[in-house]
């Protein structure tokens, strides 16, 4: 309702004329906007659609009189004043206006006086009914912020805080629809949130700009977010400043407008817009009051966006992935006061078995002292520290724990706690340590005086060299940095080639052997023999590579020597044997008794030599000989080998069953490895009916062989040269010999040898061999 002049409603006696009715008292100007009406049902439309302080009316009204009137208007409104203001009257007539509810009844008259009577008699009603509307206005409005409040404490998020607004505001008189709605900063455009109300879509289509200069600025919307007060139309209608929505809001009833703004702290959480049924709806009290509702339903948002901040912070902290801990300096101890889930996980100890205690019931045996004093001296300081520590889970084990304190304050700057931040680094210590630990091994094989070591990065180029290495070349550590390592001065134009693939090679992943016959550079020789190996970082990404090589010039020349000694040795033994054997059986031939058995046993053990001198060859032949695997069709070996020896054992029975086919990697003497295994089972045979079983079978990539007899088992010496190679200083006859061949045929083919009882009472040996599976395996010769 207006705070200015009242608007009185007045309709008047159809006797009366336009002179009259202009120079009635109720056209007092000063006091009044005075509508007319020429009849009752005139009067009831102006009342439909407009608001009035008071109805001043005739008795003869055409259709109805004056009481009928009345009672119409008191149908719908009860309190509004009714005065009967009539030439025609009587104490009838005023009897009966004052039973059907009239606030007064006035007779026509003239003069002075009576002007000043009408004029007060209307006053009193008005002032009685506006009086009456304020009380009844604060209590509606007192009732519906009881609600409010009551709905704030409530409500536990922001969204339903404005729901819950919306929602009491609108089913409170005199509003239909209320919204809270946010200013885009970068558009300024009004974007509405939360609404309720039967409002047709009215806030889904709002399109208003509150920018400076923008025609929605002198809006209430506008005026609210700017000036942070309360903002008011109290008439859609005829406000110009809302001329652009108004059709779309008095399409839908609404007929005034007031919108505060929800402001906390200086902080702005939204505008608060509500649409009333009726004109000045929104008086000085009723506006006080809303501003008052503003700034709680503001306080409310900023206290639960605060709450949800700090829950968000609470949960963060107790799902955070490092141990964190609050202590009280001001308690006895400075203990802890919260833990969070990661602090538990690590150390094993409970919140109830932590809180209350302080840190050092993570410390131990090996806990340093030195960081132990580094965290107390940065507490007593009030200073934020962070050390590296042994300290020690609930269960007693020990892991490397990174702590960090620093000091928290209040607003004054008081020491409110210190917090603390664990995280377990026991795998990087490791790692560090393990880092260390291949430092170290790197720099001992850098300065070992019998390696030669240089280091090239992924595509070959020379990125380090020890002392060893550069002992062999002309150059300088400057000299040859950078250089790719097969261009440098270690190796001639012959090599670079070979050197050059073998870096390749070693750059995708393989560790690959190399033998270099090489040049000092006085032109004196040397042999070297090494390997070129990848080196990886964390994530196993290949990061350099290492070439490393032995001078094995004197061991090459002593195998040359041994070499040169066998052959020698060989021919005249054997020709000297062969020739005792010849004079030996000659004398076998002609002599008898004593000296005949002597011959024998001459001419035999002669036989011996020469098999053992064959032995000996063919151990000297794999010890010095190419060690480089050839790929053997195993099962055609084996009963290729088993059909030789039948014939040559025709009383023995060797028996090849359950054979497999498959080709393995082994080196030449494979097949004379397999022969002397034979041989040994036969002739060491002592039973009346010899047998040799022979197996072979596939397991994955490994083919397995055993080879079963039934004589009287091999003795511990045997067992050890076949399985180690050990106890070869004591061979003292040729099958010894010939089962150390068969022990580094095995071993230098990549496979293994194991003795056991044969279910028959003999000796079962199972010899492992790897099967050919790739393509790389499948290129070796045959």
């Amino acid at each position: 309702m207006s705070s200015d002049k009242s608007r009185v409603l007045y309709v008047y006696d159809e006797m009366e004329t336009a002179g009259q009715i202009e120079s009635s008292p109720i056209h007092n100007k000063d006091e009044f906007i005075v509508s007319t009406a020429t009849s009752a049902s005139e009067g009831l439309d102006r009342l439909a659609n407009e608001e009035y302080a008071c109805v001043v009316s005739g008795y003869s009204l055409p259709g109805m009189n004056g009481i009928q009137f009345l009672k119409r208007i008191r149908e719908k409104y009860p309190d509004l004043p009714f005065i009967l203001y009539t030439g025609k009257g009587s104490e009838q007539v005023a009897s009966d206006a004052i039973r059907a509810g009239a606030t007064d009844y006035v007779r026509q008259r003239s003069g002075t006086d009576h002007t000043t009577l009408v004029t007060n008699r209307l006053q009193n009603a008005v002032a009685r009914y506006r009086s009456q509307q304020r009380a009844e206005d604060h209590q509606r409005i007192t009732d519906v912020i009881r609600n409010l409040n009551g709905a704030l404490v409530r409500s536990d998020t922001v969204a339903e805080i404005e729901q819950n607004v919306c929602s009491i505001l609108n089913n409170a008189d005199p509003y239909l629809a209320t919204c809270i709605a946010e200013v885009n900063t970068g558009t300024m455009e009004i974007e509405p949130r939360t609404w309720a109300g039967d409002t047709d879509g009215y806030f889904e289509i709002l399109d208003m700009c509150v920018a400076e200069g923008a025609p929605g600025r002198q809006a209430p919307g506008g005026r609210a977010y700017h000036d942070r007060e309360i903002a008011i139309s109290q008439d859609i209608s005829e406000d110009p400043q809302y001329e652009q929505w108004r059709d779309d809001a008095t399409d839908r009833g609404f007929q005034s407008l007031g919108v505060v703004p929800l402001e906390y702290d200086e902080t702005l959480y939204g505008l608060l817009a509500m649409f009333a049924d009726r004109r000045y709806a929104f008086d000085e009290t009723e506006q006080e009051l809303l501003t008052e509702l503003g700034d709680d339903i503001a306080h409310a948002i900023q206290a639960r966006k605060a709450e949800s901040s700090l829950q968000i912070r609470s949960r963060a902290m107790d799902e955070a992935p490092v141990g964190i801990t609050i202590t009280d300096p001001d308690k006895p101890d400075n203990p802890m006061v919260y833990v969070n889930q990661e602090f538990t996980a690590v150390t094993g100890y409970t919140k109830a078995e932590a809180v209350g205690k302080n840190h050092r019931i993570l410390q131990g045996a090996a806990t340093a002292d030195e960081p132990v004093a580094a965290m107390r001296k940065a507490i007593d300081n009030e200073k934020p520290v962070t050390v590296e520590l042994r300290n020690y889970r609930k269960n007693g084990e020990s892991f490397w724990n990174r702590v960090s304190i620093a000091p928290v304050y209040d607003d004054d700057g008081g020491l409110m706690n210190f917090v603390g931040f664990q995280q377990d680094i026991t795998d990087r210590k490791e790692s560090e340590q393990e880092l260390r630990r291949n430092e170290r091994r790197f720099e001992a094989m850098l300065n070992d005086p019998n390696i030669l070591v240089v280091v090239v990065d992924i595509n070959g180029t020379v990125l380090d060299v020890n002392e060893t290495a550069m002992e062999y070349i002309d150059a300088s550590l400057r000299d040859v940095k950078g250089l790719d390592v097969w261009e440098s001065p270690w190796f001639s134009e012959e090599h670079q080639s070979l050197i050059k693939t073998t870096v390749k090679k070693a750059a995708a992943g393989e560790y690959v052997t190399y033998e270099a016959d090489l040049t000092y550079p006085n032109g004196d020789p040397y042999n070297l023999n090494g390997m070129v190996r990848p080196v990886t970082d964390e994530y196993g990404e290949i990061v350099s590579i290492i070439i490393s090589a032995r001078d094995v010039t004197e061991l090459k020349e002593r195998t040359r020597h041994l070499h040169v000694v066998d052959n020698f040795l060989r021919h005249n033994i054997r020709n000297n044997l062969n020739v005792i054997r010849g004079r030996a059986t000659d004398l076998h031939e002609e002599l008898d008794g004593d000296f005949e058995a002597s011959a024998e046993a001459i001419v035999n053990q002669a036989n011996d030599l020469c098999d053992t001198s064959e032995k000996s060859r063919a151990v000297v032949s794999v010890l010095i000989g190419d060690k480089k695997p050839i790929t053997v069709e195993i099962q055609s070996l084996i009963e290729k080998v088993a059909t030789r020896l039948s014939k040559e054992w025709p009383d023995t029975t060797i028996e090849v069953t359950e054979t497999t086919s498959c080709t393995v990697t082994a080196i030449s003497s494979l097949e004379s490895a397999l022969e002397e295994l034979f041989t040994n089972a036969i002739i060491h045979n002592d039973s009346e009916n010899t047998h040799v079983g022979v197996t072979l079978t596939v397991n994955d990539d490994t083919a397995i062989l055993t080879i079963r007899d039934n004589g009287p088992g091999l003795v511990r010496f045997d067992t050890n040269v076949l399985e180690s190679g050990n106890a070869i200083e004591d061979i003292s006859h040729g099958s010894g010999l010939g089962l150390w061949l068969v022990y580094w045929t095995i071993k230098r083919s990549d496979g293994t040898i194991q003795v056991d009882e044969s279910a028959t009472g003999g000796t079962a040996i199972t010899i492992r061999l790897p099967v050919v599976t790739n393509q790389t395996d499948s290129n070796l010769p045959s």
